[in-house]
């Protein structure tokens, strides 16, 4: 559970909803989260909550999509962190 394994599993992830691997995505992307909750690294729960939007939008579960993205919109503005704001806007328009 470190953080180079919590940034290799997102980044995984992220890699392979991109490549429609979403169970591999899904299972990466979750572990990911796990340890970066655990770790409060905000920014990575971010990335792992935009992914798993992703995956979930890609998978038709519209309603999780806007659940986890929208938590990672939340985040963002408690970071105040305008970059990761409107990263987080746009993956939550699309």
């Amino acid at each position: 559970r470190t953080a180079a394994r919590m940034k290799v599993l997102v980044d995984a992830g992220g890699l392979a909803w991109i490549q429609d691997d979403y169970t591999t995505a899904r299972a990466q992307l979750e572990e990911g989260l796990m340890i970066a909750k655990e770790r409060n690294a905000q920014q990575l729960i971010v990335d792992a909550l935009i992914s798993l939007g992703g995956v979930a939008l890609a998978q038709h579960d519209l309603s999780l999509a806007f659940a986890l993205r929208t938590e990672a919109l939340a985040i963002a503005h408690v970071l105040d962190d305008k970059h990761l704001i409107a990263a987080t806007l746009i993956h939550l328009g699309s």
